[in-house]
Order: C-alpha cells, then sequence, then structure tokens
C-alpha cells in the first residue's frame, strides 16, 4: 500500500479514496484536474509500467513523444495520461503554463509530463528501481519555460535515436541509466556520474572546469561495436564570439568545447566512464551557427580532433534521419553515426 490518498490490492488495481488537490492554480484549465471528483479506479498493466519507465528516464515528455513511443491509440493513452496525472503518479510541470503561453500560435500544443515519486515507487514496487541520482522529482517545481523547451528537445533527439534501431536488434541504444553499471567504481559512487572535471593553466594558474553531456548514451552494434556519444543541445542562446577567450564562470560554447577537448586529451572518458573513445554531438538551429560553432572549434584545438565534435540541425535530422548522413565535422560534411 502507498503512502498516500491511493492504494492498490493484489491485482494491482489503483483505488483513490479522494480527489487530487492542485498545488497552485493555474489560468490553463487543460493543467487543472477536476478539483470535486474522486478518479475512477484502474489498474496497472505494462503499458502504464512502460510510460513511468520512459518518464523516468527522460525526465519530461509531451503526449506526441509518449505516444510515438508507445505505439498505441492516441485516445487511450490521452485517457490513461490523465488517470496518472489525476492518481498522482505523473505531474504537469509548473513552467508548462508560461511554455504554453509561448507557444499559443501553434494551436493545441501537447501537455507535458514528469514523474512523480509516487510514480517511482510504483516502479520500484513492480521490480523496477530507479536509481536516485535519476530522481527528478525535486527538480520540476521550479524550473522554468526556457529549460523546459530545452528538455524537450533533449528528450526529442533521443526519442529519435531510440525509433532509429532497427526491430532485427543488430543496433541497440544504451541509454545513460543503463550505463551507469559500467563506468568506475568512483564514478559510480559519484553523486554527479555524468560529470567530467578537468584541470588546465589559465593565467598560469590551474583552473577546473566541469562538463556535464545534456545526455551520455551509446549505441551498441554486433560484436564489439559501439560508439559512445555526449550529446548537447543548442538553442542558440550560448555565446560564439566572446569579447575575450579567457574562461569565467559564465556558460559560453567556447567553455564547452574546451571541456571537451582536454577531458579527451586527457582520456578522462576513460577513467570515469570506461569509455575508450566517445564523440559530441551537437544540435543546433543553422548551418550557419554550424559554421561559427568550427571556427571556435578550430581556434580551441588548433584544428586538431577534427572526428571528436559532430554537429547537426533538425533540418538535416528530419531530412536524412538522425542515424543517416546528417552531421558535419570539420573536415567532412554527410557523415553516419554508425557503420552497419
Amino acid at each position: 500500500m502507498t503512502r498516500d490518498n491511493a492504494r492498490y490490492d493484489g491485482d494491482m488495481l489503483i483505488v483513490a479514496s479522494r480527489a487530487r488537490k492542485l498545488k497552485q492554480a493555474t489560468r490553463f484549465k487543460r493543467l487543472s484536474p477536476p478539483q470535486d471528483a474522486i478518479p475512477q479506479a484502474f489498474r496497472v498493466t505494462e503499458r502504464i509500467l512502460a510510460i513511468l519507465t520512459a518518464l523516468a528516464a527522460h525526465r519530461f515528455l509531451s503526449t506526441d513523444q509518449i505516444a510515438r513511443l508507445d505505439g498505441g491509440s492516441p485516445r487511450v493513452l490521452g485517457h490513461l495520461m490523465r488517470l496518472l496525472y489525476r492518481h498522482g503518479f505523473v505531474d504537469r510541470p509548473a513552467a508548462q503554463a508560461a511554455y504554453l503561453s509561448s507557444f499559443l500560435h501553434e494551436g493545441n500544443v501537447s501537455l507535458v509530463y514528469n514523474i512523480t515519486r509516487k510514480g517511482m515507487r510504483l516502479l520500484g514496487d513492480n521490480g523496477l528501481p530507479v536509481d536516485a541520482r535519476l530522481d527528478w522529482t525535486t527538480k520540476n517545481s521550479g524550473n522554468t519555460a526556457l529549460f523546459l523547451a530545452h528538455a524537450l528537445q533533449v528528450s526529442e533527439a533521443i526519442l529519435a535515436f531510440r525509433l532509429a534501431m532497427p526491430a532485427d536488434q543488430s543496433l541497440r541504444l544504451i541509454d545513460h541509466n543503463e550505463l551507469l553499471p559500467s563506468f568506475a567504481e568512483a564514478t559510480r559512487e559519484s553523486e554527479f556520474p555524468y560529470r567530467l572535471v578537468v584541470t588546465i593553466q589559465q593565467d598560469l594558474k590551474p583552473l577546473t572546469l566541469r562538463v556535464i553531456p545534456d545526455r551520455l548514451f551509446c549505441v551498441r552494434g554486433q560484436g564489439e561495436d559501439r560508439w559512445n556519444f555526449a550529446l548537447e543541445i543548442d538553442r542558440g542562446t550560448e555565446s560564439l564570439t566572446p569579447r575575450s577567450k579567457k574562461l569565467s564562470t559564465k556558460s559560453t560554447f567556447r567553455k564547452k568545447i574546451v571541456g571537451y577537448y582536454q577531458a579527451w586529451k586527457q582520456r578522462k572518458h576513460t577513467e570515469a566512464w570506461n569509455f575508450q573513445s566517445f564523440r559530441c554531438l551537437t544540435i543546433t538551429t543553422s548551418d550557419t551557427r554550424i559554421d561559427h560553432m568550427l571556427d571556435v572549434q578550430r581556434d580551441v584545438t588548433n584544428d586538431t580532433a577534427t572526428g571528436l565534435f559532430l554537429y547537426s540541425t533538425r533540418e538535416r535530422l528530419d531530412q536524412h534521419g538522425i542515424l543517416g548522413p546528417a552531421w558535419r565535422t570539420s573536415k567532412d560534411d554527410g557523415l553516419s553515426l554508425v557503420r552497419t
């Protein structure tokens, strides 16, 4: 039995004792559950557990993204998501109100969901525990609309990789949570297992840089083939041409490139993640911005490590597919990510 206003019996029938109370008022009726009705009971199925597992892995997903993963009837899925929300197993992030306001001109924008602690407990009760470091629930309430938009773009990219895996399983996606057991022991025990820490010299003084990918994952092929990736989603907000090349506390694309490049040179990826190699993928807004990014990369690396950084845009990915010839480096264009 759960520790709140719901219970389930031996057949995993979810029963609520009272209506869910809204944490805060919103002018969007779509975000508000009925305040005076007890939600109907429902049974926990493999489909329900798969939805919650996807939310635990992705942090945020829109109903459109969940539908593409689910593959079933969108109408039934919408009903299930409303039930999960009204029972408190999933939530609709607070920043969604501002997010919906920003995209009202696009029509009926999909609602966005995240898993709650109650949802994570349900997964654990069904033998699907979630690593505590992936407990997104402590970070969902105060996020901004811009952060939510960025998180959904990360989810969209990983969803594209997931759906690009062939049915014969000749290629398989290994997401960040599945990679944890293969990391070095010190990394597995770290509070930030996906972070690389490097030290460089600036003005004759040591400077510590920390790089955390938007997503770390691997594509496994047959035999020993594997391709490790650190994903970065660029929404065009980071400066590419700072007044000074000196690194500061401010987040810039140059700082990110320096961090990844030095981590690669110092083989921090092997020390922390047990990766023999990796590549940094950046999905950005336009080919013109890629041109400017390549200028920064060439300056930082002295035009070396040309295969370490790959770039693409949403338009390229829509045209060629995320595994297809949609990627650029400082030397080549039209590159695919894996060999098949």
